[in-house]
């Protein structure tokens, strides 16, 4: 999802849930609100008096917040379960014929994302693949790779 003033509110939330905690910094607390279905992030901006510089703000937190790949609660919960340390290490690999995401506990070198007490190194060669992913828990599966 492209995010742009004209995006609604709700609809960032919905695509991407990590960045509730930006519209809060804001003091934008649309979680709840009625118009957050409706209301784009100009509109929610200038309803709360912002300026055109305070909405671009705004604008590039949000984008920069769903640019990198990010860890949902219950997955950063689980992980600090295996008590293996806060380096992990994502690759792609292929096995049986079948291409799937692999997060490992182990400290290399790539592009390094923090996010919620862990580093994660991401191998150059799926930076482009993997912008945006979420990883997140599910129960009887393990970890699940969202875009």
């Amino acid at each position: 999802m492209k995010i742009s003033t004209n995006s609604k509110i709700n609809d960032i939330i919905t695509a991407h849930p990590e960045t509730i905690s930006v519209f809060l910094k804001y003091g934008l607390a649309c979680i709840g609100c009625n118009l957050s279905p409706f209301e784009t992030v100009k509109q929610g901006g200038e309803a709360h008096g912002f300026d055109e510089k305070t909405i671009k703000q705004l604008l590039e937190e949000l984008k920069e917040k769903t640019k990198h790949l990010t860890l949902t609660q219950k997955a950063a919960e689980k992980l600090k379960e295996f008590k293996k340390g806060s380096s992990l290490t994502l690759r792609k690999k292929t096995e049986n014929n079948q291409t799937f995401f692999d997060l490992e506990f182990e400290k290399t070198e790539g592009f390094k994302v923090k996010d919620k007490g862990f580093t994660i190194t991401i191998q150059p060669e799926i930076i482009g693949e993997v912008k945006g992913m979420m990883i997140d828990w599910v129960e009887g599966k393990g970890l699940a790779f969202k875009k």
